[in-house]
């Protein structure tokens, strides 16, 4: 007689929260796709679950980050000069990073997300992108 085959493994049983499905779903598309498939899978998600802000919805944020500042204080607040940080946002010199609420010179604006925006986590967790929310 012939040997029988090896018996297949038994099914994968589903996730048991939406953690560990995603978790499972990154994995998974980490071992066919790497790194750049988890990165496209985490953006999907994050647009799905954070639409495009307007321009008038990133300039009332950039608004009420100005107001957060008032609210804790600042130096320039402290020297009567808190209008610069509204005119530097005004003029596009700043711009609104929408994943830590941050003002940003323009021009540092990459090492911010690539560096220290505390809204970009690398983890499969938790992924925010951090855009330029400009006030065009």
């Amino acid at each position: 007689p012939r040997p029988m085959p090896p018996l297949p493994p038994p099914p994968t049983p589903p996730p048991t929260s939406p953690t560990a499905a995603l978790e499972e779903l990154l994995q998974k598309v980490s071992i066919s796709h790497g790194e750049a498939g988890v990165a496209h899978v985490l953006n999907v998600i994050h647009s799905a679950i954070h639409p495009p802000l307007t321009p008038a919805d990133e300039y009332k944020l950039a608004l009420q980050a100005l107001k957060d500042v008032d609210d804790l204080g600042s130096i320039l607040k402290d020297q009567g000069r808190e209008q610069i940080i509204e005119d530097a946002y005004t003029d596009g010199s700043t711009v609104y990073c929408s994943a830590c609420g941050g003002m940003i010179k323009r021009d540092r604006f990459a090492m911010h997300k690539d560096f220290w925006c505390p809204g970009v986590t690398k983890s499969s967790g938790e992924f925010m992108e951090c855009e330029d929310s400009t006030n065009e």
